[in-house]
């Protein structure tokens, strides 16, 4: 007993399992591709029941059948069947089925779901349009970065899944190109069915915006553009490394390297007996300084030349309640570093000097960053776009069954963490 995996009218995958022996195989019919017999984990009991599920005579298992292109993964009860993938030339368009043979079984509870998650070597599958539009650019798979299109200076593009006409897709793109110059884009098809039906978002690092531009029915969408300019809130970290008294410190880490144009404190106010100190606003003889640290902060670092003071020449008067924003010159990292330095004289009273201050918040205000995580989504009479989880953009318009593709123009760009979804429309 067990699944039909993949059923097109010619060719058969078949997963089977056999309580008595306590093994499972895979076989391929017709043919004689057929797997050798594996043995079932150790920990798993066909009499006992999984999590979860009430027991009325023999209980019910979980067998779950994952396809992503022609790779196939089970699992049984939780137990993953497959360490490495059943690879199989399994490509095109096909229907699920339930298999038993010599034996009595029940079946029950059927969910099938149309789409796909992959990520790192697991990616596979993409490559030319439904529609016979072929991928260009030169795609490998990274290992421990994803996708790539490698090439600089041509337009990359590949697509993958069936053509349908609700569906959810996510994917992280990344690029290590922030540096000014020629225009580069990189970014994804939330649609595409032919060259007269296709909507495309695309990153441009250079006039740092998001600009989504496509067809439907033939006729021109957009462009529609969108600032990419974030500020990105980060809580305070309370460094207990920090030993010495001429200054306080704190490490904010963002989600990837990002062009770094200002920054904004909000002050940390009042006693707090669980850290038995009491917390004020900087005086005026204090300074804020800044640097883009290249990792987490290394020791005693506050005096070799990165930190820069920041609303030169003079700090800026601190109010409390707000965030108050401070000027600094466009910085590229991914970590940022603060420092309140003090000014005041060594004698001076400690409650008074200004080591009493700590940011409660701070935003770091971002021009563009190099990886963003693109939310597509395609419903009856729109799309919805997504980066970084805020809502950026609503095409409205109703586009024909379509899949999704990836694209860069210029750009060399590593694409990781691929999740589509069919949304059924419901009566």
């Amino acid at each position: 007993m067990g699944i039909v995996a993949y059923s097109d009218g010619q060719r058969d995958l078949v997963i089977s399992l056999n309580p008595a022996e306590h093994t499972w195989t895979y076989r391929l019919e017709p043919g004689k591709i057929e797997s050798d017999r594996f043995k079932l984990p150790q920990a798993f009991r066909w009499q006992e029941a999984p999590p979860d599920v009430a027991v009325k005579g023999n209980p019910l298992h979980r067998l779950r059948v994952i396809k992503n292109g022609g790779n196939f993964e089970l699992m049984l009860d939780g137990f993953k069947l497959t360490p490495e993938p059943i690879k199989t030339q399994l490509f095109g368009s096909a229907v699920p089925g339930l298999y038993c043979r010599n034996t009595k079984a029940r079946f029950d509870g059927v969910t099938y779901t149309v789409g796909w998650d992959e990520y790192g070597k697991h990616i596979t599958g993409w490559g030319a349009a439904a529609n016979g539009t072929r991928p260009a650019g030169e795609w490998r798979l990274h290992e421990g970065r994803g996708l790539e299109q490698k090439r600089h200076s041509v337009s990359g593009r590949v697509f993958k899944g069936d053509l349908l006409d609700q569906y959810e897709f996510t994917v992280n793109a990344r690029t290590e190109k922030l540096e000014e110059g020629k225009v580069r884009l990189y970014g994804v098809f939330p649609v595409f069915t032919d060259s007269e039906n296709y909507l495309k978002a695309m990153i441009d690092t250079r006039n740092r915006e998001l600009v989504v531009s496509g067809m439907r029915n033939g006729q021109p969408v957009g462009p529609f553009v969108k600032s990419l300019a974030r500020s990105i809130p980060r809580r305070h970290l309370n460094d207990e490394k920090t030993a010495y008294r001429e200054v306080a410190a704190w490490v904010y880490t963002l989600r990837s390297e990002s062009i770094i144009k200002g920054l904004e404190i909000r002050w940390l106010l009042g006693g707090y007996t669980s850290l038995q100190q009491e917390f004020f606003v900087p005086l005026d003889d204090i300074s804020i300084r800044y640097a883009r640290l290249p990792n987490e902060r290394e020791p005693m670092l506050w005096s070799d030349g990165r930190f820069r003071t920041t609303d030169e020449p003079k700090p800026k008067i601190q109010q409390p309640g707000i965030l108050n924003p401070h000027n600094i010159r466009p910085e590229i990292g991914s970590h940022v570093g603060i420092g309140i330095y003090d000014n005041s004289p060594d004698d001076a009273d400690f409650e008074v000097s200004g080591m009493v201050s700590r940011p409660q918040e701070m935003r770091v205000n971002v021009a563009v960053e190099s990886s963003y995580f693109f939310r597509c989504v395609k419903l009856k009479d729109r799309v919805i776009i997504e980066l970084n989880g805020q809502p950026m953009l609503e095409v409205e318009g109703e586009w024909p069954p379509s899949h999704v593709g990836l694209l860069t123009e210029g750009q060399p760009c590593f694409f990781d963490g691929i999740t589509l979804m069919h949304l059924p429309i419901r009566p």
